[in-house]
C-alpha cells in the first residue's frame, strides 16, 4: 500500500503516515511531486495519471482527473537528448503521466503537466477542493496556461516567475507570468535538471538527475556517472554555480 510519510525536520522523526489504499493509488501508481497548502496536500500520480488531494486533518484522499486526457502523457512526443531519442532496450519512449506540479505565489492556482509536454495546465485550487464539483465540470475548468518543451522539473517563485528545466537543450529557462522569456542559461552539465527548491533567501537549488541516462531512457543501459551535481543560483545575481 502506498503512503505519504510526514517527517519532522527538527527531530528527524516520523510525525505521521497517511496511507493511500488501492482505490486512490492503484498498483500501477507512481506517486511523484507534492505541493502543500495548509492541511491539504496535492500529489501527482505519474504512473496512471491523476492528481490526489489529501486532507491531513481527516486522512481522506480524493483521486481527481484520473479519467481525463489532461493528466496523461502524449505518446507522440519523443524527446531527443544529445541527438539520441529517449527510449529503453525495446526502443520505446517511456510514458510518464502527470508529474510536475506547482502553486502560484498566491496559492490560488495549481499548475501541472506531463514531463514531455506539450502543455502546462492550470486549475483553481478552490475547484480541486470543492467536493461537490462533478469530475466532468472540474475537467472543463482546467485551462492551458502555456506551451512548454520537454522538461525535467519546474518551480515558481514569489513573483510568479516560472523556472523550467529543458532536457533537450541542457537549459534553465525563466518565464514571467505571461509566458515571456526573461532569460535562458545553457550548460552541458545541466543533464536533466530536476528537484527544484527555493530557500527563504530566494536562492534556487536544483539537482542534475541524469534521468536520460537511466536504462529505461538509455537503450537499456545505465549511463549515469559521477560527479552527481547540485547547482544553485539567486535570480538577478549571476549564473548557477
Amino acid at each position: 500500500m502506498a503512503a505519504l510519510v510526514e517527517v519532522g525536520l527538527a527531530t528527524n522523526k516520523v510525525v505521521h503516515v497517511y496511507p493511500f489504499d488501492t482505490h486512490v493509488a492503484p498498483h500501477d501508481s507512481y506517486l511523484n511531486d507534492i505541493r502543500i497548502i495548509g492541511r491539504h496536500v496535492f500529489v501527482t500520480d505519474s504512473g496512471t495519471g491523476a492528481i490526489l488531494v489529501l486532507d491531513r486533518d481527516t486522512g481522506a484522499v480524493r483521486r481527481l482527473l484520473a479519467a481525463s486526457p489532461l493528466t496523461k502523457a502524449d505518446p507522440s512526443i519523443v524527446p531527443h537528448v544529445d541527438g539520441r531519442p529517449l527510449g529503453g532496450a525495446d526502443g520505446k519512449a517511456p510514458r510518464i503521466n502527470a508529474d510536475q506540479i506547482e502553486l502560484s505565489a498566491d496559492r490560488r492556482t495549481l499548475f501541472f503537466m506531463s514531463p514531455f509536454g506539450p502543455n502546462l495546465y492550470r486549475v483553481a485550487v478552490s475547484d480541486l477542493l470543492d467536493t461537490t464539483l462533478p469530475e466532468a465540470e472540474l475537467e472543463r475548468r482546467v485551462r492551458v496556461d502555456r506551451r512548454v518543451p520537454p522538461v525535467g522539473g519546474l518551480v515558481m517563485d514569489s513573483h510568479d516567475t516560472l523556472y523550467l528545466s529543458e532536457i533537450e537543450t541542457h537549459s534553465i529557462h525563466a518565464e514571467d507570468s505571461r509566458g515571456r522569456t526573461l532569460w535562458r542559461l545553457t550548460d552541458p552539465r545541466l543533464d536533466w535538471p530536476d528537484a527544484y527548491s527555493i530557500a527563504p533567501d530566494g536562492t534556487v537549488y536544483l539537482a542534475v538527475a541524469q534521468v536520460d541516462r537511466l536504462p529505461g531512457f538509455h537503450g537499456g543501459t545505465d549511463g549515469r556517472h559521477a560527479p552527481y551535481l547540485l547547482f544553485s543560483f539567486h535570480p538577478g545575481q549571476g549564473d548557477p554555480h
